[in-house]
């Protein structure tokens, strides 16, 4: 593979991070600041989010809802945060970048499966599923030609 076919892949993997990203902490930072509004939101747009939807209109349980969606808020722009940081490294060219966008990947998928599995919400399987296995499809295309031969820094050196 030459070095300008990788440079668009890597470039093609940090694009899909850092939109993700961006919508993950900027979601986060809506969840956090206005409950109400994304719940309604999710309701009206995603079918199996009604009950949602629901809860936020009766007003049974403001509280626990406000810090329900508080916490959801905020691990969602830790999300974010974090694939920004993976895109910026992947964009560098840093094999770090790629070991965290695999992590992220994986963890998108696996969200996306308990959310819709124990948390009967089946849509999470075309929204975080699908994102978190496109992040890990990118992350694959993007070391596939053999230029990338350590996906993760050293470890501490060994004595002896």
């Amino acid at each position: 593979m030459s070095s300008a076919s990788a440079d668009r892949r890597r470039l093609a993997l940090a694009l899909v991070l850092a939109l993700s990203g961006v919508g993950d902490a900027l979601g986060g930072l809506w969840a956090v600041f206005d409950w109400k509004g994304v719940s309604a939101f999710m309701a009206g747009s995603i079918p199996d989010w009604d009950a949602v939807g629901r809860a936020a209109r009766r007003g049974v349980e403001d509280a626990a809802l406000r810090q329900l969606w508080a916490n959801l808020g905020t691990a969602l722009v830790a999300l974010g945060a974090t694939q920004l940081v993976a895109a910026w490294w992947v964009r560098g060219g840093r094999a770090e970048g790629l070991a965290l966008a695999r992590l992220v990947g994986a963890a998108l998928v696996l969200a996306g499966l308990l959310m819709a599995g124990p948390g009967g919400q089946v849509s999470s399987l075309g929204t975080e599923a699908a994102r978190g296995a496109l992040i890990l499809g990118l992350a694959a295309w993007a070391t596939s030609g053999g230029e990338i031969t350590r996906d993760a820094p050293e470890g501490p050196k060994r004595r002896g």
